[in-house]
């Protein structure tokens, strides 16, 4: 593995002596590993091979590939698009210098070589990095987005802690040969990059976005087995592995750096304590939380429950007036409603099938409650939910194709006779004089087809039904009903991934599942909250406490979000009650 604390310097020069001087010029600076190429194709074939310069000094005339041919190919390769190239040559015809700019060299720099040029090329890049470099002016992202400070500087914060967990993840992801979540994940950084300014970190995140679409690895592979799949995305990383390392390496550098500048422009480390101040701090904590409940709630949507994640029963329900009774009777101050139940399958497929059927089970995993009746679910949530949803569906649907047969009508046929001895057994044991008419038959026959016939077609299990959710102004604290539903989802969200730490049983959930336990954990985890990383029992097991308490606490619903969210970010002492909970508590 290439040393990282080096600047890598490519010379693609045919002439030898050129070569030397070039390299003799760079050799009486520090912290230099300088690679050589005779020609622009052995220059190609190195960079193919895995290496990654900083910088490139390179020649225009050359045999079996020119200069010209070869930047041609960089630029049109994204895994190479962070390299700065020099053009150094002897020819001054401006239409050859013309066809060089072109292609966007980041230099032209003339022979014979002078140390000075050469040193501050190099300077150049080494050197660090502008604040213009780095960031556009905050001042004109604010006014472009239409936010305020306080907002851009939480969603700065963000990008850097993501920009951290991405350089950790990504080779995780790539060892597991999933290109298209590495690339999902990517997407997101990028995006963020792009819209807050963060110039540096969004070329380098475009330009491993570029790489994961090279070579069309991420083409629509459903042609191919999994095996072929497999093999080619092994391939495509052992060329690329060491450009997708070495350019990760360089974004998390990159993040410090942009911390660094974040810092110096705040005044230093050091914040003041006035009362001013401090009244200051005060307000920038609440416009952080304000501004991160803001930004998580826009990355998720309102899940409907109760009825309209229900699908149709395959049972034909019967009321009792079908048989001529009334359907409630009352005896004193006790109704009681009577009702019968026509079962189509056998009784073990029609539990089976009623278990692919409900999704209640999955959508209490894949989301949060909010209040009583609505929950929340993050963005990267609903594609668990709709995957697992899709499987039970499938599985189903097969069960249920299995039970009816290959002819439909004439299972539908088989229905109608065990229909009627139902009905008249129905009819005996009710002690009703009497049968069914012939109408209330083709009734219920119509009924079991309006039930089955969806679900053949493929649409057995239910879906559920998202939307989005508006919180209203969060800033506005005379109403403090309005951070009920965020505090819900600040503790739910905090037990959950401290109830993983310390509950033995709590893998069982993933047993049946498509999803296994990471990855329900890293799309759960919409706060960063470190013991989704890190699972620490010990702590995981204090902090549920001090989660009980803040919620038993008669502070407001705002404090409440505050001392929760102190937690999730770690900000509270372990093993401590928060002081405003233990006096809430002591005063009751």
């Amino acid at each position: 593995m290439l040393d990282q604390s080096l600047l890598r310097v490519l010379i693609v020069e045919d002439d030898k002596t050129s070569r030397f001087v070039l390299r003799r010029i760079l050799e009486t600076m520090d912290g230099l590993e300088i690679y050589e190429a005779e020609d622009g194709l052995k220059a190609w074939e190195m960079l193919q091979g895995g290496l990654l310069p900083h910088l490139c000094f390179l020649d225009f005339n050359m045999p079996r590939m020119n200069g010209l041919d070869l930047l041609r190919r960089v630029r049109n390769d994204p895994r190479l698009a962070a390299i700065k190239v020099c053009f150094c040559s002897a020819v001054r015809d401006r239409q050859v210098i013309v066809q060089a700019a072109a292609l966007q060299p980041d230099n032209y720099i003339l022979k014979p070589y002078a140390r000075s040029a050469i040193h501050a090329q190099v300077q150049k890049v080494r050197g660090t990095p502008r604040p213009e470099e780095s960031l556009e002016s905050p001042a004109e992202v604010c006014a472009r987005l239409g936010i305020e400070p306080a907002t851009y500087d939480f969603r700065l914060s963000a990008l850097l802690e993501d920009v951290r967990t991405l350089t950790t993840r990504l080779p995780t992801l790539l060892m597991q040969l999933d290109v298209a979540g590495a690339f999902s994940a990517l997407d997101q950084t990028k995006q963020a990059a792009h819209n807050l300014g963060v110039r540096r970190i969004f070329k380098l995140a475009d330009g491993l976005s570029r790489s994961f679409q090279s070579d069309g690895i991420l083409a629509d592979r459903r042609v191919e087995s999994k095996e072929e799949t497999a093999a080619k995305l092994q391939q495509w990383l052992s060329r690329s592995a060491d450009h997708l390392m070495q350019m990760m390496r360089d974004m998390r550098v990159e993040s410090l750096t942009v911390e660094r500048l974040r810092t110096e422009a705040r005044g230093g480390p050091h914040a003041a304590t006035t009362p001013d101040a401090f009244k200051s701090r005060q307000q920038a904590e609440l416009d952080t939380l304000i501004c991160a409940l803001s930004e998580i709630f826009r990355r998720g949507k309102l899940l409907a429950t109760n009825k309209n994640i229900r699908s149709k029963s395959l049972n034909v329900p019967v009321k009792a007036s079908f048989l001529g009774e009334d359907s409630a009777q009352t005896v004193g101050a006790l109704t009681r409603r009577l009702s019968f139940s026509l079962t189509i399958l056998d009784a073990e497929t029609a539990e089976a099938i009623e278990n692919c059927r409900k999704i209640n089970d999955l959508v209490k995993l894949l989301s949060f409650p909010l209040d009583a009746s609505a929950r929340w679910i993050p963005d990267t949530a609903i594609r668990l939910l709709e995957q697992e949803v899709t499987a039970r569906n499938d599985q189903g649907v097969m069960l249920l194709r299995q039970a009816i047969g290959p002819d439909f009508e004439a299972f539908m046929r088989q229905q109608e006779v065990t229909v009627r001895e139902n009905l008249a057994r129905l009819y005996q044991q009710s002690e009703t004089s009497g049968r069914a008419s012939e109408k209330q038959v083709q009734e219920i026959l119509q009924d079991v087809r309006e039930r089955l016939q969806p679900a053949l077609d493929g649409e057995l299990t239910a879906h559920p039904i998202f939307s989005a959710l508006d919180l209203g102004n969060l800033a506005e604290r005379a109403d403090d009903a309005r951070w009920a539903s965020p505090f819900s989802l600040l503790q739910n969200a905090a037990l959950l991934f401290r109830t993983a730490a310390t509950d033995p049983s709590f893998d069982r959930v993933f047993k049946f599942s498509t999803f296994d336990r990471q990855t329900f954990l890293e799309t759960m985890n919409v706060f960063g909250d470190a013991l989704g990383h890190h699972p620490d029992p010990e702590r995981a097991a204090r902090e549920i406490q001090q989660l009980e308490a803040v919620a038993a606490s008669p502070v407001s619903l705002l404090e409440k979000c505050r001392l929760v969210w102190g937690i999730i970010k770690g900000e509270t002492a372990p093993g401590v009650a928060p002081p405003e909970v233990q006096s809430g508590v002591d005063g009751q």
